[in-house]
Parts: C-alpha cells; sequence; structure tokens
C-alpha cells in the first residue's frame, strides 16, 4: 500500500467538510453521496453496513480517529475520500484512496 496522505492545507472544500465533522457526534460517521447529499449519523458498530448499501458513496466523513478497521471499510465501498479527525490505530492510507486529517490540514 502506498501512501497517498496529503500534508497540505486542504482546500475549500474539504475545509467545509471538516466544519461538518465538528457539528457531528463524536465518533460517528457520514456518508456524503454523488449528489452532495448526506446520510443520518452512523455509529461505529453499523458503519461497515452502511457503507455496504451505499451505491453511491462519494466521501466519508468521520468524527473520531481513522483506524485500520474503519480504513478497511471505506476501501470496501466506492469512496474516494476520507475526511476525519485524526490518524488512529493501524491506520495506513491506501492507493486508491485520499485521506485528510482536520489535526493536520486545517
Amino acid at each position: 500500500m502506498g501512501e497517498k496522505f496529503e500534508m497540505e492545507a486542504a482546500p475549500a472544500e474539504i475545509q467545509e467538510l471538516f466544519d461538518k465533522v465538528d457539528e457531528m457526534g463524536k465518533n460517528k460517521a457520514v456518508i456524503r453521496f454523488a449528489d452532495g447529499t448526506f446520510s443520518d449519523e452512523i455509529g461505529p458498530s453499523k458503519l461497515e453496513a452502511a457503507l455496504g448499501e451505499a451505491e453511491e458513496a462519494e466521501t466519508v466523513l468521520i468524527n473520531g480517529s481513522v483506524t485500520e478497521k474503519v480504513l478497511n471499510y471505506v476501501n470496501q465501498s466506492t469512496a474516494n475520500t476520507l475526511v476525519g479527525t485524526k490518524e488512529g490505530k493501524g491506520f495506513e492510507a491506501s492507493d486508491d484512496l485520499t485521506v485528510w486529517f482536520a489535526e493536520v490540514h486545517r
């Protein structure tokens, strides 16, 4: 797996998503779909199922650490961008996913 971990400040669109993450409940996730709409907040135990059912997931927002487990769920979905609070246990970026962390890219 290669590193596709952006180190520069995030573009305006991602900055807006950081603001949305700030408004979400702790350890909750939201899926942004290709049409620009958002899912309801999803708890950690339901994230895998929600991503499996989401046919046009574009971006996943996580208000919490992005762990290896979360990353695996997102990599199995159609999402190509992940916006989270910070890097978590076992995190390793993949070539197919662009990752932004509020803690690093704000």
